[in-house]
């Protein structure tokens, strides 16, 4: 770890950039990323990606790419994404990101919104995407892609590959010499670095959040003080660079020189992790949960002994972990038969997801309920809180062992925190964010003085640390007067392993809370199997009554750790998934509530109606833009 810069002061990072931060490390030949290709590990060190980024920033002035330009990158995480953004920001220019599942017209405003001058574009798929779109992307010089298959007869007017930039800035090194260094060194840590886009769960489109790079470094340092990442540890790069890996490996990965591994696809990042091993963690919430589900299910399917076994384990992992949390002694007796378990029952389950080596793990995206992080903590992952935004990057987080599982942490060094009268929780610090883009307006509302408004409700207990409580937009009061947190609900329900996604209804005008649930469909799948009860669709799985009694059961449980107006009194088990493509979800997968409750209105009605069942035709949007509907007879269920 590079602990000079960790300590450094402020008139350092006055001239610190991300790509001279990479170029620090231009003669060092130890590895730096690894890319999956074909099944095996491909290594490169840090000489090989300085290079090439030096080459690909010289190749893109060559195309003409100038100081405050914007650049587009869509496509899942690669070394080339890297090597794109830190390219750009070198040549004095400003990356944007955009999320590889993206429809054409979500690309569209994303571009136009942020100006970008040029398109990094995976793959075909990309490129088909941005084609059929061009005619609405008048700033758009060039798209340069990097995976070349199936795109040997596009037109070249507009396509030029990622190698093909490459070989231009060699060309063009030859004529120029020390333009690189002489460009590089411009660079400034007040100069911009990023537009990073919101998930956009307040309103139609996200709204674009402009960072220098010296608060992606401010907040990596702040980071890294309290957990310090070492230069042989190894990080997985798999959450979406045009989002948390701005805070990830773009950056604090950078800062902390760790090595970077990248899948080799989607669709193999769990097989990948799990061969990695990687000592630092960083998933998403819902990801938490998933991993969480997916080992309770392992053990419910094992045999009569195992269970028996993972039963006791348990008992005595939740102890120590309590203890852990309340800062208690461990006795020795339940130290050494901990120590027993652990080599008997949970390394064995650390390892089947990819935990085997993990030193720390860190939970951002949403919130997670506090039996999520003692189940972890109990099978010896050390999951973190991190109260993190777009805005304002790390704001909070959990100090070395300071953690409380009910928490998101305390104020990070150099952050200020307080909570208004109307309980909203305010920040400030060197890494609040300096404005949206083109968007004066939203900027007033949420950056007064300095200090950001989060939009977002909790309080500071007794200890110092930050209590989350959900958007203040969501919290809700019902008809009753009572008040709950649809956050809190689902984050509860989301723990259990038959349930993949809850969302909870209720408001002034409803007397009661109700769920919309997406059943697992892979754990109940198994669940029916061992019962011999068949069924051909997730529509038709989700109908069952024995389903339904499942879940039933899971949210009665849950009910008994809620407050008397949080209890769900109904619920519905819907016959499809909630998709983002569908604008169910945002791209980072959070709940936009209001399209929610209009798209599924006649679910929600026919639960206070009273009714037992409803008849419905579902809209379904495909990403080639096709639209379709879905008919099904749904049950409204009762606890």
């Amino acid at each position: 770890m590079n602990s000079d810069l960790i300590n450094s002061d402020d008139l350092i990072l006055e001239d610190l950039t991300l790509p001279k931060l990479l170029w620090r490390r231009s003669d060092d030949a130890s590895v730096y990323i690894r890319k999956k290709k074909l099944g095996i590990w491909w290594e490169y060190n840090w000489k090989y990606c300085a290079k090439r980024v030096k080459h690909l920033t010289l190749g893109l002035i060559n195309l003409g790419l100038r100081r405050g330009d914007v650049v587009s990158i869509i496509g899942e995480n690669d070394p080339e994404w890297f090597f794109a953004q830190y390219a750009i920001q070198a040549a004095g220019g400003v990356a944007t990101g955009i999320y590889a599942d993206s429809i054409a017209s979500e690309m569209e405003y994303l571009i136009n919104d942020a100006e970008s001058v040029f398109l990094f574009a995976r793959d075909q798929e990309q490129v088909d995407k941005a084609l059929s779109i061009q005619k609405s992307l008048p700033n758009i010089k060039k798209i340069i892609y990097w995976e070349s298959s199936g795109l040997a007869g596009y037109p070249k007017d507009v396509l030029i590959s990622f190698s093909g930039v490459i070989e231009l800035g060699r060309q063009h090194e030859t004529k120029y010499e020390r333009l690189f260094e002489e460009e590089l060194g411009k660079g400034r840590g007040d100069d911009i670095a990023v537009i990073m886009y919101t998930s956009g769960t307040s309103g139609k489109h996200p709204k674009g959040v402009v960072h220098t790079h010296k608060h992606l470094i401010k907040s990596a340092m702040r980071w890294l003080k309290n957990d310090p990442w070492a230069e042989t540890d190894d990080y997985v790069s798999y959450i979406s660079a045009a989002w948390g890996e701005q805070t990830g490996a773009l950056s604090t990965g950078l800062v902390a020189g760790v090595r970077v591994n990248f899948p080799e696809k989607p669709e193999t990042v769990k097989e990948d992790i799990i061969e990695i091993s990687p000592h630092i963690l960083w998933y998403s919430a819902g990801l938490w949960q998933d991993l969480a589900s997916y080992l309770k299910a392992k053990i419910i399917d094992s045999g009569k002994f195992r269970r028996i076994a993972y039963a006791a384990s348990m008992r005595i992992g939740y102890k120590v972990a309590r203890a852990q949390f309340e800062k208690k002694k461990i006795g020795l007796l339940t130290s050494a038969v901990y120590q027993l378990f652990d080599w008997i029952m949970f390394k064995p389950l650390r390892s089947r997801i990819g935990a085997r080596r993990t030193r720390v793990a860190y939970t951002v995206g949403g919130t997670i309920s506090e039996e999520l992080i003692v189940f972890f903590w109990a099978i010896g992952i050390r999951i973190k809180s991190l109260y993190a935004s777009t805005e304002a990057l790390i704001q909070t987080l959990h100090k070395c062992d300071d953690v409380y599982p009910e928490s998101v942490g305390a104020p990070a060094d150099g952050v200020q925190l307080r909570i208004s009268a109307g309980g909203e929780i305010v920040v400030k610090s060197d890494s609040v964010f300096l404005g949206y883009h083109r968007d004066p307006e939203k900027t007033l509302l949420s950056l007064r003085d300095g200090w950001f408004y989060t939009g977002d409700a909790g309080y500071i207990d007794s200890r110092g640390h930050l209590i989350y409580l959900d958007r203040l937009s969501d919290l809700v009061e019902l008809s009753s007067g009572e008040r709950f947190s649809p956050q809190y609900v689902e984050s509860k329900l989301m723990f259990c392993p038959y349930v993949q996604r809850a969302v909870a209804i209720g408001d002034r005008h409803k007397p009661f809370v109700a769920v919309l649930i997406n059943i697992d469909s892979e754990n109940v799948g198994k669940w029916l199997e061992h019962r011999n009860i068949s069924y051909s669709t997730y529509a038709e799985m989700s109908q069952r009554d024995e389903v339904a009694e499942l879940i039933r059961k899971e949210i009665g449980e849950v009910n008994q750790k809620l407050l008397a107006g949080s209890k769900v009194v109904k619920f519905v088990n819907l016959p499809k998934i909630l998709d983002a493509d569908e604008g169910d979800l945002t791209r980072s997968r959070k709940l936009r509530r209001a399209d929610i409750h209009g798209r599924y209105k006649e679910f929600i009605d026919g639960i206070y109606a009273g009714l037992d069942q409803i008849v419905v035709s579902i809209p379904v949007k495909y990403r080639d833009g096709r639209e379709a509907t879905v008919d099904s007879t749904v049950r409204i269920r009762c606890l």
